[in-house]
């Protein structure tokens, strides 16, 4: 019904996507640094030197993306419901046979 509905739901489903591409872009970075690491200590101390420096580097990765999701979690539950309630809103009064 009102232009800002619309732009605000565009919004937050941009907000949302821009945060799933920027996670999984943060992961794969941790893959390629985890691999590199294999590669560079594994030629220089070994392979099983290379195996723990790529296992650390994911626990690392992952405790990080863990802290980011949960400090995120109310803040990505706000963005998705307000997302869902303006989409709904807007489906609602552009409805076929909706008299304005």
């Amino acid at each position: 019904k009102q232009w800002y509905q619309r732009r605000v739901a565009i919004t937050a489903g941009g907000l949302f996507i821009l945060y799933e591409g920027l996670e999984e872009g943060a992961k794969q970075l941790g893959r390629a640094l985890a691999e590199g690491a294999n590669a560079t200590v594994g030629a220089r101390y070994g392979s099983a030197a290379g195996e723990v420096a790529e296992d650390s580097i994911h626990s690392v990765v992952n405790v990080g993306l863990t802290y980011g999701q949960a400090k995120q979690l109310g803040k990505k539950a706000l963005v998705a419901k307000t997302a869902k309630s303006t989409a709904a809103e807007v489906v609602r009064h552009n409805a076929p046979g909706d008299k304005k």
